[in-house]
C-alpha cells in the first residue's frame, strides 16, 4: 500500500490483496481511483479520520459491504465524484453524520442498492449524486439539505418514495432534480422550496412515462418560480398553486393530464403565465436560451380562473387545450392582465364564451384562432390593438359585446362586421 510522506493520503492499494490490513491512524484521504475495479476486496470500513474520499475511489469495486467507523462527527467528510459508482454488490449504504458533500455520480449505477441513508448535516445533493440506482425504492431527505442539484436524485426507476421532514430547509430543486423516478406516484414539496427548476419533476413521456400523479405543496409554501417544463408530461390531474408564485414558465404543464388548477387566494405579487423564460438546462449552470409559451398547452383543463394578479398570458399559453370550456377571471379584485399573447388560446375548440376585463388593452396575433365553438366575446374597457388572425376560424355566429367606442372602433378596424358588434347593454338577459 502506498501513502504520501505524512501517511495522510492513500495513493495506491495493490489489487492482489484479498483483505485490508490495519490502516494508519493519520489517514485523512483515500485518493482518486485507489480501489477502482478492485475485485478482491469485498468489505471496507472507512476510518473516522478520513476527510476525503477521492474521485472514483471505489468505482466498479466488488465490495459487498461499505461502512463508516462511528465517532469523530466534527471531522467533515467530502465524497468525491463517482466515488461509489457501479459498486453493484452493495445493498445498504449509510452515510456518516459528518458527510457534507456528495460529488457528481458518487452514488450511481449501484445495481443492488436497496437502502440508502443520508445524514442530518448534509447540505447539498450535487448533480447526478444519486442517479440510476435501479433497486432503490425509498429515500428520506435530511432537513439540513438546502439544494438538490442538477439531476441530483434522478432516473432511479424503482424509487417510489421521496420524503422530506417537517423542518426541511430545502430551497431549490434543480433542473431535472427529481426527474425520471418512474415508480414515484406522489410527493409533498416542502414549504421552504422557492424554486422548481427546469424539468425538475418531469417523469418521461410516451410508453416510458412515470407514475407521478399527485404533487402537493406543504402548508405555508414559499414557492416563487416554476420554471419551464417543470411538470412536463406529469400525470397530475389537479394541483393548487401557492399564492407566493410569481412566474409559471413556458411549457411548465404542457402535456400534463391536468384537469384542474387552483390558485391559492391572497397573493399580492404580479404573476406571469408562460411569459418568455430564460432557463438553465445543463449541469454547468449556464443559461442555454429563452423558452416561449405553451404553459398549459395540450392539457385536459376544463375550466380556468385567471388570477387577478396575473399580468401576462404568454404565447401559446393554452394552445390545444381542447377540453377548456370555461375561462373566467377572479371576482372581487380588479384584474391586472394587460395582454393576451400570440396564439394564447389557439385551438381551444371547447371554449364558447369569454369575458375580457377592462385592464386588457391588447389581444395579440392569432390569440383565439380556430376556437371553433367561440360564439361570444364580451369586452370591458378599451382594447387598443387586435393582432392579425386573432379571431380567425371561430364560430360563424361569433358576436362581440363592447363597453366602449374605443373597443368598437378597434374591432371595426380589425375587420369585424358592424352587425357583429353590439353593446354590453344588449347582452341577452339570461347572461
Amino acid at each position: 500500500i502506498l501513502y504520501d510522506n505524512e501517511m495522510k493520503k492513500m495513493l495506491y492499494f495493490p489489487k492482489e490483496l484479498t483483505s485490508v490490513p490495519t490502516l494508519p491512524e493519520t489517514l485523512e484521504e483515500i485518493g482518486a481511483g485507489v480501489f477502482a475495479n478492485n475485485k478482491n476486496i469485498t468489505s471496507f470500513v472507512v476510518p473516522n479520520t478520513v476527510k476525503t474520499i477521492g474521485a472514483n475511489a471505489f468505482e466498479g469495486a466488488r465490495l459487498t459491504t461499505l461502512t463508516f467507523a462511528p465517532g469523530n462527527d466534527t471531522n467533515e467528510l467530502t465524497i468525491g465524484g463517482n466515488a461509489f459508482k457501479d459498486c453493484d454488490y452493495i445493498t445498504t449504504l449509510a452515510l456518516p453524520n459528518r458527510t457534507k458533500t456528495i460529488g457528481t455520480y458518487a452514488i450511481s449505477g449501484m445495481d443492488s442498492l436497496t437502502s440508502l441513508t443520508l445524514n442530518e448535516g448534509l447540505t447539498e445533493i450535487g448533480k447526478y449524486a444519486i442517479y440510476s440506482n435501479p433497486a432503490l425504492t425509498s429515500l428520506a431527505i435530511p432537513d439540513s439539505v438546502t439544494k438538490i442539484g442538477y439531476s441530483g436524485i434522478a432516473s432511479n426507476y424503482a424509487l417510489a418514495s421521496i420524503t422530506f421532514g417537517e423542518d426541511s430547509k430545502l430551497e431549490e430543486i434543480g433542473a431535472w432534480g427529481l426527474a425520471n423516478n418512474k415508480a414515484m406516484e406522489s410527493i409533498v414539496i416542502p414549504a421552504t422550496v422557492k424554486y422548481l427548476r427546469y424539468y425538475s419533476l418531469h417523469q418521461g413521456s410516451g410508453s416510458t412515462i412515470g407514475k407521478l400523479n399527485q404533487v402537493t405543496f406543504a402548508t405555508g409554501s414559499q414557492l416563487e418560480i416554476i420554471e419551464p417544463y417543470a411538470f412536463y408530461y406529469v400525470q397530475i390531474k389537479t394541483i393548487t398553486i401557492p399564492k407566493t408564485v410569481t412566474e409559471i414558465g413556458s411549457y411548465a404543464f404542457e402535456y400534463a393530464k391536468l384537469e384542474e388548477i387552483i390558485f391559492e387566494k391572497g397573493g399580492t405579487a404580479d404573476l406571469t403565465l408562460g411569459a418568455p423564460s430564460t432557463y438553465i438546462n445543463n449541469s454547468n449552470g449556464v443559461s442555454t436560451g429563452t423558452s416561449y409559451g405553451y404553459v398549459f398547452g395540450y392539457t385536459n383543463l376544463k375550466a380556468f380562473e385567471i388570477p387577478a394578479r396575473a399580468t401576462e398570458i404568454g404565447t401559446y399559453a393554452f394552445y390545444g387545450a381542447t377540453a377548456l370550456k370555461s375561462l373566467t377571471f377572479e371576482e372581487g379584485t380588479a384584474s391586472s392582465l394587460q395582454q393576451i399573447g400570440n396564439y394564447a388560446f389557439r385551438e381551444c375548440s371547447g371554449l364558447t364564451s369569454i369575458t375580457i376585463p377592462d385592464s386588457v388593452t391588447s389581444i395579440d396575433e392569432a390569440a383565439f384562432w380556430n376556437c371553433i365553438s367561440l360564439e361570444r366575446v364580451i369586452i370591458y374597457g378599451h382594447i387598443e390593438t387586435i393582432g392579425e388572425a386573432a379571431f380567425w376560424d371561430c364560430h360563424a355566429d361569433l358576436t362581440f359585446y363592447a363597453d366602449s367606442e374605443t373597443t368598437r372602433t378597434t374591432l371595426e378596424r380589425y375587420g369585424i362586421a358592424n352587425d357583429k358588434i353590439l353593446l354590453i347593454s344588449q347582452l341577452p338577459s339570461q347572461l
